[in-house]
């Protein structure tokens, strides 16, 4: 049985996740790429309506990014990002929000037994050793 991180972990911390450009400006915070003026690709972390700083929302790698926006997701509690479409496998952020629901799922259960399936509370049962 496949689970969808994605939409189980967004569902329970009430944010949504949109890849799609058109969401740019309407989603609270943003992730995307930006090229510098010597051409190199940097990464971009914000909240829509600020300004972008250099020291505060700029990443040259992105290998803590995944980590950065789901701290955003589930501390900050922000309700909804834009993550550039081309970005979003780069960064693996299905990884991101499996490894967030294995470090939590019995808080999720617990706190959200409404957002599965019985197939899916049997799967995680099985599983995960958890108790629904």
């Amino acid at each position: 049985m496949y689970l969808d991180f994605r939409k189980i972990v967004s569902r329970h911390l009430m944010c949504e996740v949109k890849t799609d450009v058109n969401d740019f400006d309407e989603c609270e915070m943003q992730c995307y790429t930006e090229s510098t003026a010597d051409g190199y690709d940097v990464y971009v972390l914000k909240y829509t309506q600020d300004t972008l700083s250099v020291c505060e929302n700029i990443y040259y790698y992105d290998h803590d990014l995944a980590e950065q926006i789901m701290v955003s997701i589930d501390e900050d509690r922000i309700d909804s990002i834009y993550i550039d479409e081309h970005l979003y496998d780069d960064l693996y952020i299905e990884d991101a929000f499996e490894e967030y629901f294995q470090n939590n799922v019995d808080m999720i259960i617990n706190d959200s037994p409404e957002l599965f399936s019985d197939e899916e509370k049997s799967f995680i049962r099985e599983e995960y050793d958890v108790e629904i």
